[in-house]
């Protein structure tokens, strides 16, 4: 530990930076191996009861219109093991971890607590969940020394039902280079921080879950046929969200037309599935791109230095919704003024469209809480943003390489690094 970090927890520096961790640490391997170890077996008892439910008629229902309706159940289910491997793995944070420090990795909550105070308390929930699902050696009073912290996980989110939005965990989302973190993830049925406010000892039931629905079993993305059907029971207590309709809600938003926004159901926002990562994430290889908070940072200094923080480290910026209630998949383009696709240029009309919406979002001079007026800035550059600036995520087929190529334009073409 150096001496800044010494101090630090000595109650006498409050400006302690982590030295850059090991990709992935001996205990990191043997937890991450014991997850690859029981999911194939886990995945194959689900797999049956998840095939009858894609051939249940009030599915089927759900996915009428659909141009892969007719398929029989074995390939829809093909089809969605493969999109939800394509979908984006997202981590929200605080943008002053990555503008007011000089961080060199994405840093778990005990990092943060330790480093910065940010994730203050004793982080219980995630001490109860951590030693509980991967065996994490616990640690005492909850405290951790710099080496122990960076080995707990990075929370993300698995986005296949394409929701845009940064405000719920952070304002400044993360999205995960799939290539470079496929050797340490760990995919889990639902946020665990919700799990362990409905479903823990001490919880007291404050989330209504069906908390028999997981097991604590965790899947990989080769095997995760468990987790889906555990994240579907989890929602089915809620009338507006039983499994068939949650799961046929995931396939209009993975499989539809790419000129279609797809409506966001009442209580789908936070049934995402978990992704932990069994290992560190450093910023430059292995985050491919940024999501600015639209309201807190368009046309702000605050955004135009995390342009210049992610141009630095060769990380790209896509811009996403700040309307919770209207992200969709066809809610997000790419910054016109960062080159980070090799196939999708910015003409300069683009680029002055884009320039002179900031501009005006600068010179009005209105509070980051005057919402009305940031989704009607979003509305109208949305209109000036060309089709192949908009994002949409990869469906199964679309591109060969699917480690360059990340997503596609709103006319299908690949968006490749």
């Amino acid at each position: 530990m150096n001496l800044f970090c010494t101090l630090f927890l000595l109650g006498v520096c409050g400006l302690c930076y982590a030295q850059p961790p090991v990709i992935q640490s001996p205990l990191q391997k043997r937890l991450r191996a014991e997850a690859v170890r029981w999911a194939p077996m886990e995945s194959a008892k689900a797999t049956p009861q998840l095939l009858s439910m894609l051939d249940d008629p009030a599915f089927r229902s759900e996915i009428a219109n659909l141009s892969i309706a007719h398929l029989p159940a074995n390939e829809l289910l093909l089809l969605y093991r493969e999109g939800l491997r394509l979908s984006p793995i997202e981590h929200n944070m605080d943008a002053t971890l990555l503008l007011d420090r000089n961080e060199t990795y994405v840093l778990t909550d005990w990092d943060q607590r330790n480093l910065t105070g940010m994730a203050g308390g004793s982080l219980q929930l995630e001490e109860y969940m951590e030693t509980s699902v991967l065996n994490y050696p616990p640690f005492s009073r909850y405290t951790c020394e710099l080496k122990d912290c960076q080995q707990r996980p990075v929370y993300f989110a698995l986005n296949n039902r394409m929701i845009s939005s940064t405000a719920e965990f952070g304002d400044t989302g993360l999205v995960l280079r799939s290539s470079y973190a496929r050797g340490f993830t760990a995919v889990l049925p639902m946020d665990t921080g919700t799990y362990a406010l409905a479903c823990m000892p001490d919880g007291h039931g404050k989330i209504p879950v069906n908390c028999s629905a997981w097991h604590f079993s965790v899947g990989t993305f080769e095997a995760l046929d468990h987790v889906v059907l555990a994240n579907l029971y989890t929602w089915n207590i809620f009338p507006e969200l039983p499994a068939y309709k949650n799961l046929g809600a995931q396939f209009r938003h993975m499989f539809s037309p790419l000129d279609e926004e797809t409506a966001v159901l009442d209580g789908e926002l936070n049934t995402f599935n978990e992704v932990w990562t069994v290992g560190n994430v450093l910023f430059e290889g292995g985050v491919r791109y940024i999501i600015p908070n639209f309201a807190k940072f368009f046309g702000r200094e605050r955004g135009t230095a995390l342009q210049q923080w992610a141009v630095k480290r060769g990380i790209g910026v896509v811009w996403g919704s700040t309307n919770v209630l209207q992200n969709t998949s066809a809610t997000r383009f790419l910054d016109p003024t960062i080159s980070f696709v090799e196939n999708a240029t910015a003409s300069d009309a683009a680029i002055r469209s884009f320039e002179d919406r900031w501009q005006y979002v600068k010179m009005a001079s209105r509070p980051e809480g005057d919402g009305q007026f940031y989704v009607q800035q979003w509305d109208k550059l949305w209109q000036e943003v060309p089709r192949n600036m908009r994002v949409r995520n990869l469906h199964p087929g679309m591109c060969a390489d699917t480690d360059a190529c990340f997503a596609v334009d709103q006319d299908a073409h690949c968006l490749c690094e």
